[in-house]
């Protein structure tokens, strides 16, 4: 599937708010913005499940923007089990994650291979109660 020029905000969903992509699915992202989705658990903007080696995948090109999304963990990308996010010329911006243990306020990867493709900008927080500073990915048996 490719989306070009569009544009996915304000919606809220029990995981993935703004897009969800599972079982082997090929999306790309182009000139398009994933802004202000949420959700009470993982991938406020963008949630990409490998599903245990279908290698679902993700590509965002092109001036796409992922901003201002909320989740538990991953806030702007979650992205787990084979799965793939490659991020082009693109942004993750102002994310949330609201998880006191292991946010990823921008990009949550875990059990992943994720390619990242500059000039890109990641940029986004992990809210936590002591205030603490806190990268904005989060990696977890990750391989790069």
């Amino acid at each position: 599937m490719t989306m070009d020029g569009s544009s996915v905000v304000s919606n809220t969903a029990n995981f993935g708010g703004g897009l969800v992509n599972t079982s082997g699915g090929q999306i790309t992202i182009a000139a398009s913005m994933i802004v202000s989705n949420t959700t009470s658990s993982d991938g406020g903007g963008i949630f990409n499940d490998g599903n245990g080696g279908s290698g679902s995948a993700i590509t965002l090109t092109n001036g796409s923007l992922v901003q201002a999304n909320t989740a538990n963990r991953g806030g702007g990308i979650w992205n787990q089990q084979s799965g793939s996010v490659t991020l082009n010329g693109s942004s993750v911006v102002s994310n949330t994650a609201s998880n006191n243990f292991d946010g990823g306020g921008g990009i949550y990867n875990t059990n992943s291979g994720s390619a990242i493709t500059s000039p890109m900008a990641v940029a986004s927080k992990t809210t936590m109660p002591t205030e603490a500073a806190v990268p904005e990915w989060q990696l977890r048996h990750s391989r790069h």
